[in-house]
C-alpha cells in the first residue's frame, strides 16, 4: 500500500501506524474468512427402508431323460439265427404237452402228462415234484393219495377223500413193497411228492379167501330085500291083512 506525502506530512504518527500494521492488513486480506471458506453443508435425501419380498427358489426345468430300459429279450428270431458251438447240448425246457382238450385238467390229476414229462426230461421233472408244481389242493389231498396208491394196488377201498384204517393200511403196503421205513399215518403234499417221483410199484394182491368146501348130501338108498322066505299072512276079519 502506497502513502501519498500529504499524508507522510500531515500525519506523521499516523502514517508510521499504517506502515507498522500493513503487513498484517495484507495478510488479513489475503487470509479467506473460514465461514466464507467452508465447504456448504450437503443435503442429504432420506432413505426409506423397505422390507424386502420373501425369495421365491427358481426352479429349472430338467431336461426329459429317457427310461433306461435295462434289458430287451430279444425276438426269437434272433435267438434262432445265432450261431452255435458244436458239442454243446440243444437247450429245451419242456413243461408239457397237453393234448386238445386236457387243457384244464389239473396236472397233479392228468397221468399222461405226468408220464410224458418223467420220459422227456427226468431231471425237470423231479425239480418240478420237489417244488411243489404239482401239488395237489389241500382239500383233494388225500383223494389225490389214494387215487395213487389205488393205481398201483395198494389201496383197495372207495377213492372218497376219507383218511381212514384203509388208506393208512395202503400207505403201509406201499413203502413195504418198496422197502421203505415206518409209514406216516397222515395224508401230506411231502407224502404225495414221494410217491409221485418214486417209479411205480405193484402191490400183490390179497389172497384169496380159504371156505370149507361144502360136501354133497348122500342119497338115502332102500335096504335090499332079503332072500329067505316071506313071513306068512295072517287074515283077521276085523283089522284087515296084517303080515
Amino acid at each position: 500500500m502506497r502513502i501519498g506525502n500529504h499524508a507522510r506530512t500531515r500525519w506523521p504518527a499516523a502514517a508510521g501506524l499504517a506502515l507498522w500494521l500493513l503487513p498484517a492488513i495484507a495478510l488479513a486480506s489475503e487470509t479467506p474468512d473460514p465461514a466464507e471458506t467452508a465447504p456448504a453443508p450437503r443435503r442429504v435425501a432420506p432413505v426409506r427402508v423397505v422390507p424386502a419380498a420373501p425369495v421365491t427358489p427358481v426352479l429349472t426345468a430338467r431336461p426329459e431323460v429317457p427310461a433306461v430300459e435295462i434289458f430287451t429279450p430279444p425276438p426269437r428270431e434272433s435267438l434262432a439265427a445265432l450261431p452255435r458251438a458244436e458239442g454243446l447240448p440243444e437247450p429245451s425246457v419242456i413243461v408239457g404237452l397237453l393234448n386238445p382238450g386236457t387243457e384244464d385238467l389239473p396236472v397233479w390229476s392228468d397221468l399222461a402228462t405226468r408220464t410224458r414229462l418223467r420220459q422227456d426230461d427226468p431231471e425237470g421233472f423231479a425239480r418240478l415234484v420237489a417244488a411243489g408244481a404239482l401239488d395237489p389242493p389241500e382239500d383233494a389231498l388225500p383223494r389225490a393219495i389214494q387215487t395213487e396208491l389205488a393205481r398201483m394196488n395198494c389201496y383197495r377201498g372207495g377213492i372218497d377223500g376219507l383218511w381212514g384204517e384203509g388208506s393208512r393200511a395202503a400207505v403201509a403196503r406201499y413203502f413195504a413193497e418198496r422197502g421203505l421205513g415206518p409209514a406216516p399215518d397222515a395224508p401230506s403234499p411231502g407224502l404225495f411228492r414221494r410217491i409221485v417221483a418214486a417209479e411205480d410199484v405193484a402191490c400183490p394182491a390179497p389172497p384169496a379167501p380159504t371156505t370149507a368146501r361144502a360136501q354133497a348130501p348122500r342119497r338115502q338108498t332102500a335096504p335090499e330085500p332079503s332072500g329067505g322066505p316071506a313071513p306068512p299072512i295072517r287074515l283077521s276079519p276085523a283089522l284087515g291083512v296084517f303080515r
